[in-house]
């Protein structure tokens, strides 16, 4: 879901995998479905100027992924969308503590500096 700078609803996307039941009880998913869509969202990131990809020196089958400039820029708009959230959403203080310190910890665990420990 993506939501504009002035708070309105800006779109949505989302890709669902296919899960196999061969037993009853068991549920599989193909790994190559989530490396396939992984190399598909990379590919669109990159065309988009979000983030640049090089192949490793040291070891061609690894590829380094890094953020642009651009992609630095948009990822600190995202981390005001909290903010903006609770001027148009009417929550009560507690359900705005709770999803104030939900957003904050889905930030924390994307950004590049990992989790807070």
């Amino acid at each position: 879901t993506v939501i504009g700078e002035d708070g309105s609803f800006a779109g949505e996307a989302s890709i669902e995998f296919g899960t196999c039941h061969d037993h009853p009880g068991w549920s599989e998913q193909e790994p190559s479905d989530w490396w396939n869509s992984l190399a598909a969202a990379l590919k669109k990131l990159e065309a988009k100027g979000l983030v640049s990809r090089e192949r490793s020196k040291k070891d061609e089958r690894c590829l380094n992924i890094q953020i642009t400039q651009k992609g630095e820029e948009l990822r600190a708009k995202a981390g005001d969308i909290p903010n903006m959230l609770s001027r148009h959403v009417s929550f009560n203080e507690g359900e705005e503590d709770a999803l104030h310190d939900m957003l904050y910890r889905i930030l924390d665990s994307v950004s590049p500096r990992g989790p807070e420990e």
